[in-house]
């Protein structure tokens, strides 16, 4: 563990880390379009009108038409069937303008999360969360890697900081982010424990980390109090107040005087999270299109 945590942390500012990576991929992309006409396409589907789900596609429209990525809305109905969802993703596999697929979650409980992403070709499953893409990063050979976890590997890089050697602790265990991101820390040699909502004595595994990673979106789960002398702390975690307060899984004024590096909520993982899928999306188009470009 580290001694010298009673300093105050060193925000990983994910809105700065977001702008450098993205003012490289514009730059990137813009050279391309000086040859090539047609531009990187992303298909956003929304199913309903959640107000927090409007608000990340949105900044995520923005981030695409800031780099030159041309993104295509499609708004559909609450009561849309999943039949009539896999219909439109059908379709949208067989776009050439389009090269990646982005079906907002949650889901209205009727439809299958599973299935829906299934249907996704796998080259254009820019979300990274296709069986076929996870298996890749469980070979450590990945074609897409998830958002989230991609995102949080940036960030490390950015800063220079490493996983390897560290006991990692991650809380949360969803397909979406606890799992993969689990995956992308195994795959930086990190030493993981995976917890869930079966873990017993969750205060024990959360006191022997290194580096502690939450990501459940419940800021009720950690008692501030559990938490003792951290590397890096990594808070994926998104929670709004009643009084509207956007927050993550621990209280940043909990965690600043116990840990050398830490993620704010917000503008920590979330922006670099819609890095990861522009830097997905422009990798999916250069593979459909068989640009062989150097970087």
């Amino acid at each position: 563990m580290p001694s010298d945590c009673q300093k105050t942390a060193q925000l990983l500012d994910g809105n700065i880390c977001a702008q450098v990576y993205q003012n490289q991929l514009k730059a990137e992309i813009q050279n391309h379009l000086i040859t090539h006409e047609n531009r990187p396409g992303l298909a956003v589907i929304q199913i309903g009108s959640d107000p927090a789900s409007t608000l990340y596609i949105n900044k995520k429209k923005s981030a695409c038409a800031w780099v030159n990525i041309e993104t295509f809305s499609h708004q559909l109905a609450h009561h849309t069937s999943e039949s009539e969802l896999l219909q439109l993703i059908e379709h949208l596999n067989h776009e050439a303008n389009i090269h990646g697929i982005l079906v907002q979650m949650p889901l209205p409980r009727h439809i299958n999360p599973l299935n829906i992403i299934e249907a996704i070709r796998p080259s254009k499953d820019v979300d990274g969360l296709h069986p076929h893409a996870l298996g890749h990063l469980i070979q450590k050979d990945p074609t897409f890697t998830p958002c989230t976890p991609y995102g949080i590997q940036l960030m490390l890089q950015h800063y220079q900081l490493s996983l390897s050697g560290l006991n990692t602790v991650i809380v949360g265990s969803s397909i979406t982010v606890g799992r993969p991101i689990g995956l992308m820390c195994l795959n930086e040699n990190a030493t993981i424990t995976l917890c869930h909502s079966a873990t017993r004595h969750l205060k024990d595994h959360i006191q022997t980390a290194d580096c502690l990673i939450t990501a459940i979106g419940n800021p009720h789960v950690i008692d501030p109090n559990w938490l003792t002398d951290y590397l890096m702390i990594i808070d994926v975690g998104i929670h709004r107040s009643p009084e509207g307060r956007v927050m993550g899984d621990i209280p940043q004024h909990a965690a600043l005087h116990r840990t050398q590096w830490l993620t704010p909520v917000p503008g920590g993982v979330g922006p670099m999270t819609v890095t990861a899928l522009l830097l997905n999306t422009w990798q999916a188009y250069q593979r459909q299109n068989q640009h062989k470009i150097e970087t």
